[in-house]
């Protein structure tokens, strides 16, 4: 179907929306629990899902009305707790599991919240795969394979698996030390534990936006609100600063006098040190990128989407490792299935040891 599938709910990532109305209610998340456990069993994939969420107020009843859904049609659910959107694709891909679902906004204020689900390969649904959950959802076709209550499943929590995630990152540091300090924002999302787990190990860093209550995703924090990082930085005397958003997927960097590092710097960036052939990119890149990537010798290839999984669905087409977006998703394909905010920070950490950031 490609370009011609019109989705009702679903948008460029998931279904979103204000908390409490339309499904980002109890009632909900209930029904779409339903429909992805109809999708599992349809395909007979594995009979158990991995729930993760970012640090939203509405995250609870969201995440128990899923698992609840999915437990009804004999779905066994683990829920994983405050885990990032790229640590639940990669459990959804190393776990024996049917799929995963992630309860996030992503850098949208706390009180919208959002569902978005995962295959079992860890790749976002496409377009088409959504449009059929739609049509599951609309028509109550859940209903057509209720199992008896024998078959009913548990839910589990299993926050543990978060270690498993951490330690896949962890093993991308690999004796990295910094001579100087970065600050390091985690907009009280998704990342506020994991990054402290993984700098920790590290030294000579201050995180900040650490402490959610709920209610302070993303507010003047983050990777869209760097004031309060760029402020820091010059109080701790700096030389980097790094900011993710609520879900954990996207990075920018920072310099001290506010000069960012985004998405289009990373990529320029990762393919002039890792010798990048081609890389994958969207409508909102500058320009800019394509003429120095071009001198170079990259090859970019721009699609006429927004979202990184539309960035990820061109790369597996091609066949190409690297590709992104200006707002800082970036995507290493053979070692991840979408974007992940720490991984890149990891990455560039890495590069930076090597080099310094004014001669890349």
């Amino acid at each position: 179907m490609g370009d011609e599938v019109m989705k009702k709910y679903f948008g460029t990532d998931g279904i979103r929306g204000v908390a409490n109305t339309s499904f980002i209610t109890p009632e909900g998340a209930v029904s779409l629990g339903k429909t992805f456990g109809y999708y599992i069993l349809e395909r007979s994939l594995p009979r158990r899902v991995v729930i993760g969420k970012d640090t939203r107020i509405s995250g609870d009843f969201l995440e128990d009305g899923l698992a609840s859904g999915l437990s009804s049609m004999g779905i066994e659910v683990y829920k994983i707790g405050v885990i990032t959107t790229p640590g639940i694709a990669y459990l959804s891909k190393t776990l024996e599991v049917g799929g995963g679902v992630v309860i996030s906004a992503s850098h949208n204020p706390y009180y919208d919240n959002g569902i978005k689900f995962f295959t079992h390969e860890g790749f976002k649904l496409s377009d088409g795969e959504e449009e059929y959950l739609e049509h599951i959802l609309d028509n109550h076709i859940y209903n057509s394979m209720v199992p008896h209550y024998k078959e009913i499943k548990r839910i589990y929590n299993r926050e543990d698996l978060v270690e498993k995630y951490v330690s896949f990152l962890r093993a991308n540091i690999d004796g990295l030390k910094l001579d100087n300090k970065i600050v390091i924002d985690t907009a009280n999302g998704a990342t506020y534990k994991i990054a402290e787990e993984i700098f920790s190990e590290i030294d000579n860093f201050k995180i900040i936006n650490n402490t959610p209550d709920g209610l302070n995703i993303n507010f003047e924090s983050g990777s869209t609100h760097i004031d309060g990082l760029v402020k820091k930085m010059v109080e701790e005397d700096a030389f980097l600063g790094f900011a993710y958003d609520g879900d954990g997927d996207r990075f920018i960097a920072v310099f001290p006098d506010g000069q960012v590092i985004d998405g289009d710097l990373l990529l320029y960036i990762f393919s002039k040190v890792l010798k990048i052939e081609d890389i994958v990119v969207t409508l909102m890149s500058n320009i800019g990128l394509d003429v120095s990537l071009k001198k170079i010798g990259v090859n970019v290839v721009r699609i006429d989407k927004v979202g990184d999984k539309y960035v990820v669905e061109e790369m597996r087409k091609r066949n190409i490792r690297i590709g992104g977006e200006q707002s800082g998703h970036i995507v290493f394909l053979d070692r991840e299935t979408t974007g992940d905010g720490v991984f890149t920070s990891l990455v560039l950490l890495n590069i930076l040891r090597e080099s310094k950031i004014e001669d890349l």
